[in-house]
């Protein structure tokens, strides 16, 4: 079976797969992530191939978009369970 050059759509990393496994989902030696066996360059249609987003936090200077995410409002029910584990937390001393 022929081996085929394919990047990671999550880090980009080169890898070499089996080419029975084009088409399939594999999780990435590299940074652990799955993504779709395609050889590489198969973005070559589009700018880049889709990146995750990054599960630290950004910086509040770098958000220079102002598209910050909102958080909806706290409803009753998590306002009484909030509340609730907060006198459980505070009934230790």
């Amino acid at each position: 079976m022929a081996i085929v050059d394919v990047e990671c759509s999550e880090c980009g990393a080169a890898l070499q797969v089996d080419e029975a496994e084009m088409g399939s989902t594999m999780t990435c030696p590299k940074c652990k992530l799955p993504f779709f066996v395609e050889p590489a360059g198969a973005y070559g249609l589009v700018e880049d191939p889709p990146k995750r987003r990054s599960r630290s936090p950004r910086p509040e200077s770098d958000s220079g978009s102002g598209s910050a995410a909102v958080e909806p409002p706290e409803t009753a029910e998590q306002r009484r369970i909030r509340e609730q584990m907060e006198r459980w937390a505070g009934s230790d001393d």
